[in-house]
């Protein structure tokens, strides 16, 4: 899939709750560089700063990854 997405010349665009240092987008990166393919990768997710504690809806806002702020961040790349 990410072949023919660079084939595409389209984005890949990782959404990630979690931790973006050693997630899933970090992996998909590596396998990129070790297979040379060039491919646009966009990562949606917790950055690694403190985040206070809360409700989740409000947490989530912090860091960026409620489904609102995903939205724009897509609707930009593409």
């Amino acid at each position: 899939m990410l072949q023919q997405l660079s084939l595409e010349n389209k984005p890949c665009i990782i959404y990630e709750t979690d931790m973006l240092e050693g997630g899933l987008g970090t992996s998909i990166i590596e396998w990129l560089c070790d297979h040379q393919i060039m491919l646009k990768v966009h990562r949606i997710g917790i950055q690694d700063k403190y985040i206070t504690h809360g409700a989740m809806n409000q947490i989530r806002k912090e860091a960026g990854i409620d489904i609102e702020t995903l939205f724009n961040k897509i609707n930009e790349l593409i």
